[in-house]
């Protein structure tokens, strides 16, 4: 048998970037309880592995594409 127990966790989105074969920008949800939304839900003890995986980048490299879903697909010529 499986038990649940629901409750409101409450918190914010912050732009991020999410490297799954492309670049995507993603308004990513960062709740109370430290946990975080990176097309999957992550508990705070995993933040640090998918920046070492690289499925969360800090930017998006000379020559690639940022997609932002529904709007538009950017070609990365120069950053700072």
């Amino acid at each position: 048998m499986k038990v649940y127990y629901k409750r409101l966790i409450e918190g914010i989105t912050i732009p991020a970037i999410i490297h799954n074969g492309g670049y995507y920008y993603h308004n990513m949800p960062v709740y109370e309880d430290g946990s975080i939304d990176c097309w999957r839900r992550v508990p705070l003890n995993e933040h640090v592995e998918k920046f070492k995986e690289g499925w969360l980048v800090t930017f998006v490299p000379k020559g690639k594409t940022l997609s932002i879903h529904g709007l538009a697909t950017i070609v990365i010529n120069h950053a700072q």
